[in-house]
């Protein structure tokens, strides 16, 4: 996320929140020097994966440090209810 201008620079969704989908991601990205994650929840495998790369945790508990990150992931949470409604509802073809 570019957090100058608040744009999403990619994301993934998965049907699963483990470390092998942080660690996909994370492993695919050419990291620049200045790199911040950003996560209210990290697991031991990811810490050492951020340490081992030289990667800040980002948890500051002021919000207008992070507004950007959280107005994403509320984005992030009524797209995964709108794609769990339409998995619920029957297909109709028209």
């Amino acid at each position: 996320m570019d957090l100058y201008n608040c744009l999403s620079i990619v994301y993934i969704i998965s049907d699963l929140q483990d470390n092998k989908l942080a660690l996909d991601i994370l492993n695919s990205l050419e990291l620049e020097e200045g790199v911040v994650l950003h996560s209210p929840s990290i697991y031991h495998m990811l810490l050492f994966f951020l340490e081992r790369k030289n990667i800040p945790q980002y948890l500051q508990k002021n919000t207008a440090y992070k507004s950007c990150i959280e107005w994403f992931q509320s984005f992030l949470k009524s797209e995964s209810f709108d794609i769990l409604n339409k998995r619920k509802s029957p297909q109709k073809i028209i």
